[in-house]
This record gives structure tokens, C-alpha cells and sequence, in this order.
């Protein structure tokens, strides 16, 4: 297994010269998966319109728990905007050159402490229970403990029994309770 690294859309296997791998790790994500399978911090309008793809099929999806959602509704530019914001980290999971999944992570900065929320995870549905979401958030709450944030929240549909149960895998607790009455 060796390191590579994405810069602009170009992968670099990098050598053991150091002061290279420092240079490059403070403008690049660092990929640790394999050849042909890569988390990469999105950085291009491309990747970002993917993504946007995919969120809009989690909308979709969340359809199931929330019937106020539009059947019609459509992202379109919210991740070239959103990562234009360095603080922003939108992460995908690439695969033969296939985006399928990502995670989005937004800085939460108050006066008292430092986090990030996870405002998105999805894994297109052909490709799930295949480790893919678990690679995701487990590559997100590394980049996010090297940010020396103080913690990380998700917001989560309460029926959503699947995403509720890889969540606290990885140790998240309820810690807030939203409630809503339609009306």
C-alpha cells in the first residue's frame, strides 16, 4: 500500500524527501485507501456538481421519514459554492473513477469551542454495505481531529434506523432532540 496524494486532480506518489510531503500535505487531502480507490477533498467544480447529484438523491431518499419534501427538488451549485470557504471540507469517495459517495463537513465555531457538523453522507444505493460510508466518516473524524476541533455533530432522521446505528458505531450519542408538528 503506498500514499498518494491528489493536487488539482493530478495524483503524485510522493518520496521519502520530507520537506516535499510537508509542503504538500497542507494543501492536499491525504489519500490512504489504494490505487483505484481514493478519498479526495473536493476542490473542483466537477467533483462538486457529483456531489450535488448525490445530494440531491439523499433529499430524495429522506422523502421516506419526511413527506414535506418536494419530489422535484434539485441541487444544483451548492458544493462549488460551499467549498469556496476553505473551512468547508467536502470529501468523496472515488472508485474506477466513479464518485459513490461523499461527506460534507461545516465548521461550527463558537465563542467556547471548535466542530464541525457532518451536513451530509451519502453512498448511492448500488454501492452500499460496502464499507464505503464507514471509509467516509472514519477519513472526516481524522481530518477533523487534526483541525483540533472539540467535536463533531450530525443531524439525523430519527426512523432512519441505519444511519442512526452506523453513527453510534463510531460513538456518537443523542445529544439534542428536535421535535415538529406539521401543520
Amino acid at each position: 500500500k503506498q500514499k498518494y496524494f491528489l493536487e488539482q486532480g493530478l495524483i503524485k506518489t510522493l518520496d521519502k524527501n520530507k520537506n516535499l510531503k510537508k509542503q504538500v500535505k497542507k494543501n492536499i487531502m491525504d489519500i490512504d485507501i489504494g490505487v483505484d480507490k481514493m478519498i479526495i477533498r473536493v476542490l473542483d467544480e466537477e467533483r462538486a456538481n457529483i456531489c450535488d447529484d448525490l445530494l440531491t438523491k439523499l433529499i430524495q431518499d429522506e422523502r421516506k421519514y419526511d413527506d414535506t419534501i418536494n419530489e422535484k427538488f434539485i441541487v444544483k451549485n451548492y458544493f462549488k459554492n460551499v467549498i469556496i470557504n476553505k473551512n468547508n471540507i467536502l470529501l468523496c469517495y472515488e472508485e474506477d473513477k466513479i464518485i459513490k459517495g461523499y461527506i460534507f463537513l461545516k465548521l461550527i465555531d463558537n465563542s467556547n469551542n471548535k466542530g464541525y457538523l457532518i451536513d451530509g453522507l451519502y453512498v448511492n444505493e448500488k454501492y452500499r454495505n460496502k464499507g464505503i460510508a464507514t471509509n467516509l466518516i472514519e477519513k472526516a473524524l481524522t481530518v477533523i481531529k487534526e483541525k483540533n476541533a472539540d467535536f463533531i455533530d450530525i443531524n439525523v432522521m430519527s426512523n432512519n434506523k441505519n444511519a442512526v446505528n452506523l453513527y453510534k458505531t463510531f460513538g456518537f450519542n443523542e445529544f439534542k432532540i428536535s421535535l415538529r408538528k406539521n401543520i
